[in-house]
Parts: structure tokens; C-alpha cells; sequence
């Protein structure tokens, strides 16, 4: 989308740029921590199933954003803020995964993340699918590549995108920028 079409006269400079980011993911992790609570993730991850049969994707996503940032937090890592387009981005390739039947990853990954957030210097991917939210970010803290992109502290940000696909199966793709 161009700065025309956001009813801007030219587009921001690196300097607004940056302060604008920075108050869209404050303003993000305030919802991030109130949406956190409604879902019970306010220390730790639900232990009721989150399913697609008692929770919107939307919910899921927050739950999976607030789960990411319980995992750093809790080893003393900084908490990674919520980015939009990342969602966007996310919520993309999980509509895509579910379509094609199959989990995969963005071969394209750093041109999306630096679309969002130019001159990113680094990118990580995580993708899953299981029935409950809780089975799908167990599955990935068990395994130690999908963990230490979770926690790796070089990631400032975060986006989570669900997609809800047939017998109610979560397909979750978490893209991660620093």
C-alpha cells in the first residue's frame, strides 16, 4: 500500500517511521496483556484446551503472542512485541499452509519481514498444526530448533497467524524479526 492511499503526502521519514513503530507496539502489548488475561495467560500458558470449537483465531493468536513472550520472560529474555504486518504476513502463509493440506516454509521469508520492517537484519519462522492451541506451542518448545527461534533474544517482534481448517485443526505460523 502506498503513502497516497494511506491519505499521506509523502511517505514518513525513519525517524517517524521508527517513533510510529514504537507506538503501534505499545499499544499492541497493552492489548497483547489485556487479551492475555481474558484468556488466562496472564503467568503462564492456559491449561484448559483452547480449541477452534472455544476460542476465535484472533484469540489464538494473542494466546500464542502471549505464550511466546511467558517463555522469554521467564528465562530472562526481553518480551518481543506484536508487528502487524508481521501478523498479516502470518496469517497469510497459515491460510496457505491450510489450503495446501500441508506445513512448509516461506522460502521468501526475509523479503516479507523486510517489506514490513525494512532493514530488519534478521528473520525466523516457526510453523505448526495440532487441535489445541496448547498442542502446537508444546510441540514446539520440545523441539530445539523451533524453542531457541522462540528465544532467540535478537528478535524484537513478533507475528502470529492462525487459520482455522477442516475438523478444526489450528494451523499457526509464528514469523519472528530483529
Amino acid at each position: 500500500m502506498s503513502h497516497k492511499a494511506l491519505g499521506a503526502s509523502r511517505p514518513p521519514d525513519r525517524f517517524h517511521r521508527h517513533r510510529l513503530w514504537r507506538t503501534v507496539a505499545a499499544a499492541a502489548v497493552s492489548l497483547m496483556a489485556a487479551l492475555a488475561g481474558v484468556a488466562g495467560l496472564t503467568a503462564a500458558p492456559a491449561s484448559a484446551s483452547t480449541t477452534a470449537a472455544t476460542m476465535s483465531p484472533q484469540l489464538m493468536e494473542v494466546s500464542f503472542a502471549a505464550a511466546v513472550n511467558y517463555e522469554r520472560v521467564r528465562r530472562g529474555i526481553a518480551p518481543v512485541g506484536d508487528l502487524g504486518g508481521l501478523n498479516n504476513l502470518a496469517r497469510g502463509w497459515s491460510g496457505y499452509m491450510d489450503g495446501l493440506g500441508a506445513l512448509t516454509h516461506d522460502t521468501m521469508l526475509m523479503t516479507g519481514v523486510r517489506w514490513v520492517l525494512p532493514g530488519s537484519p534478521s528473520a525466523g519462522e516457526i510453523v505448526g498444526m495440532a487441535y489445541t492451541v496448547e498442542q502446537v506451542h508444546d510441540a514446539w518448545m520440545a523441539s530445539p530448533v523451533h524453542r531457541s527461534i522462540m528465544l532467540n533474544p535478537a528478535y524484537r517482534w513478533v507475528g502470529v497467524g492462525v487459520s482455522i481448517g477442516p475438523g478444526g485443526s489450528i494451523w499457526v505460523t509464528e514469523r519472528f524479526a530483529g
